[in-house]
């Protein structure tokens, strides 16, 4: 549906079963969210003017999923076992000042990853901008480049399955 990215969710469940989830910014932590996992803590990551809709952390709460919200990566880094990057998005802004204001504020990079556990997934949707240094891409727990891999097979199996119905 609309905002919505469900081939890139099934890419990440195929990696991905239980997790602590960091959701920086964007429609694809949309798609994560009212998925219940047994287990499974959110920790949404963002600056107050893209915070998730409160009609989301409703459901959460209502369905007793545990979340969290910060507003800085450093915050959460310690004890995410998933990190799901997005880029700042301008179309999510509704003036162009706070945009450029808050567009440079969740860049990735290897000293953010510092207190982060050696077992940690960093996820991303791919393309990028610039909010993953391109100095992270060598870092074992960077697996984006895997999900795209993951994504051609997905994407096949889809369209095996339509082409038979």
């Amino acid at each position: 549906g609309m905002k919505r990215h469900t081939y890139c969710f099934l890419v990440s469940l195929l990696d991905h079963f239980y997790w602590v989830a960091g959701c920086v910014i964007g429609s694809v932590a949309g798609n994560f969210i009212p998925i219940s996992f047994e287990g499974i803590e959110f920790v949404l990551i963002s600056p107050p003017e893209l915070k998730v809709p409160a009609y989301i952390t409703q459901n959460l709460s209502d369905r007793g999923i545990p979340f969290t919200e910060v507003e800085t990566m450093e915050e959460a880094m310690p004890k995410l076992d998933v990190l799901y990057m997005t880029r700042v998005q301008r179309e999510r802004f509704f003036n162009e000042a706070d945009y450029i204001r808050l567009k440079d504020t969740y860049i990735l990079d290897p000293e953010k990853l510092r207190t982060a556990k050696e077992s940690l997934s960093i996820m991303h949707p791919l393309p990028r901008v610039n909010e993953i240094s391109v100095k992270v891409d060598d870092d074992p727990r960077a697996v984006y480049f895997k999900q795209v891999r993951n994504g051609r097979f997905v994407r096949m199996a889809l369209i095996k399955t339509l082409l038979e119905a």
